[in-house]
């Protein structure tokens, strides 16, 4: 399938990238595309922005498929994608994959969005000269699984396929950080073997992943000691003998400023302040998260939650919402009042309002896999990968079939490299 040249209907192609006005469509220009049928009836057809303009393009329809998702992802929806690209896009190649399907029935009509595959283009892949594309991803995107509607989509997914392989010039493809259990990892495993393109499954994790028991408490009995949650109740009734304790969440409505101010501030006021790694410390992160945020809260999908003493936060957290579900994003917490554990008192706390909300399902803690805290807190788990594939061309076939090898060499070199270890004595496995 090849790249569509005029985007979307009313578009007019006028010869450049970036010269289009302000109220048309994203252009790209290769050449003509050919149509794949659909069985839910109509074409696909492949278009490719490469910018945040053209992007901005898209905006529209990528909210409209957002309603009608095979597996939810806020990361890659228009109130996050845009931010990312402004923030955080420069100097990268990015080739951002949309599938559009028209119907033959109304041609008058718009074609509609069913998938969104966003990429970045690289010279070389993990080092070495080879042509890549690799799913887009940046510090603050925990998860790069692509959007693809419910109806149709084994046809999206082939429409994306007969582009990556036939016209996208890559020697491999890489996405990154998708959920290894969910029905989008199904349909591209299964486009894999019908194509019978060699593939190779890694960076294999899992995280904390939560999703509600019959009421609160008994899912908080569950998931930890009652010992553990006997010394939280002492620890917030201690901070309550300092002062006006107060649970407070953002409301519809509500200026998102302050809070956004204030969990800014908490944030860099801490070890990640201190290591420059808090959101404030970076213009471009700073810039993300609060567009993001704001966005977000004007159409109801941010919960943002807040413990404070004497109106002095003491520990914030930032959820998206999206679908049925949501993203755990960031949580910040007041040092100084460490020996109260307020992030952990609030991490009890949204469980607690979760449980009060029943269209939220599940949420994705796009924590860390060995995160100690909220693996003990939430106990279901997301299984995540990384899939690569060859598209074809040389040298990707025998790159992917090497991966075994490579990742085992480097585990070998690794373990070598440390002190005291070796080729005889490596983790107490021994050679003969």
């Amino acid at each position: 399938m090849r790249a569509e040249q005029g985007a979307v209907p009313g578009a007019t192609a006028i010869g450049r990238l970036g010269g289009r006005r302000p109220d048309e469509a994203p252009q790209v220009f290769t050449r003509p595309p050919q149509p794949v049928s659909s069985p839910t009836g109509g074409a696909l057809r492949i278009v490719v922005a490469r910018s945040l303009d053209e992007l901005a393009g898209h905006r529209l329809a990528l909210d409209d498929l957002a309603a009608d998702l095979l597996e939810t992802n806020v990361f890659y929806e228009s109130i996050m994608a845009e931010s990312a690209v402004r923030s955080f896009g420069a100097g990268r190649q990015l080739e951002l994959v949309f599938v559009y399907r028209s119907d033959p029935g109304a041609p008058q009509r718009p074609p509609r969005l069913c998938g969104f595959f966003p990429f970045e283009r690289r010279a070389r892949y993990r080092g070495l000269p080879i042509a890549a594309l690799v799913s887009f991803k940046h510090l603050h995107c925990f998860l790069c699984t692509p959007l693809v509607r419910r109806e149709g989509a084994s046809a999206t997914f082939a429409a994306a396929f007969d582009w990556l392989i036939g016209e996208s010039g890559a020697s491999v493809v890489e996405l990154r950080s998708i959920a290894a259990e969910g029905p989008v990892h199904q349909l591209l495993v299964e486009q894999l073997h019908a194509r019978r393109r060699p593939f190779w499954l890694g960076d294999w994790s899992t995280r904390a992943f939560f999703e509600p028991g019959k009421d609160a408490e008994s899912y908080l009995r569950r998931a930890i000691s009652g010992l553990a949650l006997k010394e939280a109740r002492r620890k917030e009734k201690r901070l309550r003998e300092r002062g006006r304790l107060v649970w407070r969440e953002l409301e519809p409505g509500e200026d998102a400023a302050p809070w956004l101010r204030a969990f800014l501030q908490l944030e860099a006021s801490g070890w990640k302040g201190r290591g420059r790694s808090a959101l404030a410390c970076s213009e471009p992160e700073r810039e993300f998260f609060v567009s993001t945020a704001t966005a977000a809260h004007e159409l109801g999908r941010l919960m943002l939650l807040g413990l404070f003493l004497d109106d002095r936060p003491l520990a914030l957290k930032c959820n998206f919402l999206a679908g049925d579900g949501g993203f755990a994003f960031k949580i910040a917490f007041d040092e100084a009042y460490r020996a109260f554990s307020p992030g952990f008192l609030l991490e009890i706390e949204n469980v607690r309002r979760l449980h009060r909300r029943p269209e939220i399902r599940w949420m994705d803690s796009c924590a860390d896999a060995d995160h100690a805290m909220i693996n003990r807190l939430w106990p279901g788990r997301r299984t995540m990968a990384s899939v690569l594939f060859a598209t074809g061309r040389p040298p990707g076939d025998l790159l992917v079939s090497l991966m075994p090898l490579l990742q085992w060499g480097r585990r070998m070199l690794t373990r070598w490299s440390r002190p005291g270890s070796g080729p005889e004595t490596t983790g107490g496995e021994s050679t003969s």
